[in-house]
This record gives structure tokens, sequence and C-alpha cells, in this order.
């Protein structure tokens, strides 16, 4: 947020985990060709909803027991905060958002999942993008090949 503040040259920016993800492709092609929206990693592919990941569901209600809805979150996708972009104005707007929830989470837990998920469903949720061609989600040991035309490679696909 701050970075994006004291930069006022940057169009567009797309964060990633240092540690399990890969940028395979451009990112800002992929957001330029699809549109002006929040760009999120979707988590858990197998899992229809938020709400059928227990450790989610329980984060939800630990993090935020009143500050966020939770009915979206029951009926739609699992988000991944390890990947995240858009344009300068939308994570602007999604990091503010952001800070205001992580201000009221409690600071003995790993709230960033409820809170990326918690905000991209209850403030973004008409301009929300996850998945491919942007992002390939979570698939743990399952080792499949990501599909061409991939910008992010997130999480241990088993090939890099």
């Amino acid at each position: 947020y701050e970075y994006l503040l004291s930069h006022p040259d940057v169009r567009s920016i797309a964060l990633q985990d240092l540690r399990d993800g890969i940028f395979t492709g451009n990112p800002f092609t992929v957001m330029d060709s699809i549109g002006d929206l929040i760009y999120v990693g979707m988590d858990k592919a197998f899992y229809l909803t938020a709400y059928e990941y227990h450790w989610m569901k329980y984060n939800f209600e630990k993090c935020y027991p009143k500050e966020l809805k939770h009915d979206r979150i029951h009926y739609h996708p699992f988000y991944n905060a390890g990947t995240v972009g858009g344009t300068r104005d939308v994570m602007l707007t999604f990091l503010t958002r952001l800070i205001m929830y992580f201000d009221k989470a409690p600071h003995d837990r790993s709230c960033d999942m409820a809170t990326v998920g918690g905000v991209t469903h209850n403030h973004f949720f008409n301009y929300a993008f996850s998945g491919y061609p942007f992002q390939f989600g979570f698939e743990g040991r399952y080792k499949m090949a990501p599909p061409r035309g991939l910008a992010i490679r997130h999480k241990d696909t088993g090939y890099i």
C-alpha cells in the first residue's frame, strides 16, 4: 500500500508469495486483456465453497466473528492470499480494505486467508477474477503440468 502511494507511476501490480510461487508468464498482459478487476488466486479447487474447508471456516469465525458477512463465503470459492493483482486504483482500494480488517483481527492468529477471502467476497464480489490464465490453483500433491499461457503458478504442482 505504501509502495503504491509513494510510486504514482506504477500502473498495475501483481503480488505473489515468494517461497512457493513463480511467474511463468506476464500477469499484466492477462490483466490488461481481461479488464480492471481484482485478481485473486483460487485455492483448493476441489472445495466448492470456502466454508467446506474446515480450517477456513474456523478462521473466518475466529478472525472476524462480526465484521465480515459470511453469506457469500458459504456459496463461493476459496481464495488464496498468496496471489493478488490489479490496477493501481483497484489495488489501493483492495489494500485499504485489507488494512482496515487486519487492524480488527486478533493479532495472535494467522488471518491473512480469511481477510483476503472476506474482503474479496464482501467488497469485490462482482469485480474479482480468479484462476486461469492469471493463476493456476493450489494443487498440492496432484502433479499436473500447468496449462499453456499461465501467468502465475502458485504452490507445488511438481513442474517449474
